[in-house]
């Protein structure tokens, strides 16, 4: 199967990718579970509570509250 492709100067370019890989569509589920699995084992551990903590702080910036402790309810000027 040939195909055009255009490098970063525009210019054209006839590509031969070879026949259809039947195996091909396969082997992107394979990959794509494998990153699925990645992803929760070891981005999402550490990344969802940053992200947790983040969007707390955005939200006590934008609500006025400031955190001691844990979500404490106390106001700022408060003792």
């Amino acid at each position: 199967m040939a195909t055009t492709v255009f490098d970063i100067n525009g210019n054209p370019r006839v590509v031969d990718y070879g026949p259809y890989d039947e195996d091909a569509d396969r082997r992107e589920a394979v990959l794509e579970d494998w990153m699925q699995r990645l992803m929760e084992r070891l981005v999402m551990p550490w990344y969802m509570p940053a992200l947790q903590r983040v969007e707390r702080e955005v939200r006590c910036a934008r609500t006025g509250w400031v955190r001691r402790g844990e979500d404490t309810g106390e106001t700022a000027g408060s003792e």
